[in-house]
């Protein structure tokens, strides 16, 4: 796995425990060297999500087709060449 995009079309906020949880989870995925890309977002969720230290310089897309191109033009990692 190289690239988690999560669709938060659905979403219309979030509390601390989730936040607590999701910082959880970004570390995991920087350990691993996977990338975390967000879609679909809604400007209040964005708003929140930035509030609460989840969204810092995680890419934003206004499509899931858009985040999946993005995501699949990026180079490959060192140990997969």
């Amino acid at each position: 796995m190289r690239h988690v995009v999560l669709d938060l079309e659905a979403v219309s906020d979030v509390d601390v425990t989730a936040a607590e949880s999701f910082e959880g989870l970004k570390d995991w995925l920087r350990d691993h060297g996977v990338s975390l890309a967000f879609s679909r977002v809604t400007p209040p969720v964005q708003k929140r999500l930035r509030l609460l230290g989840i969204l810092d310089d995680e890419p934003l897309h206004p499509t899931n087709r858009a985040a999946v191109e993005a995501v699949t033009a990026v180079r490959p990692r060192e140990d997969d060449a």
